[in-house]
């Protein structure tokens, strides 16, 4: 199961969770551009140009965190069962 002896914390994690990467959500979005520009006489212009955005944002991976949380509370049960049972010395 684990392929390296001297694994850290996060490789142990990895091989019994998989690994966590953030899912990946890119939406466009428009937005109005400012262009100033001088010409030779010193005339300013000021124009407004629509441009699109590509925003690129990161997405916790849900489902992911509900597998470890699941896997927490049944040991957790599953220690507390094993400790009732060893307490009434069966």
């Amino acid at each position: 199961m684990f392929e390296n002896e001297n694994s850290s914390y996060m490789s142990v994690v990895e091989d019994i969770f998989g690994a966590y990467s953030p899912h990946v959500q890119l939406r466009v979005e428009n937005v109005m551009q400012t262009i100033t520009t001088t010409d030779i006489d010193g005339l300013t212009t000021v124009m407004e140009v629509p441009t699109e955005v590509v925003v690129t944002e990161y997405v916790p991976d849900f489902t992911w965190f509900a597998g470890v949380a699941l896997f927490a509370i049944v040991l957790h049960s599953l220690m507390r069962m094993i400790g009732g049972l060893l307490k009434c010395q069966i």
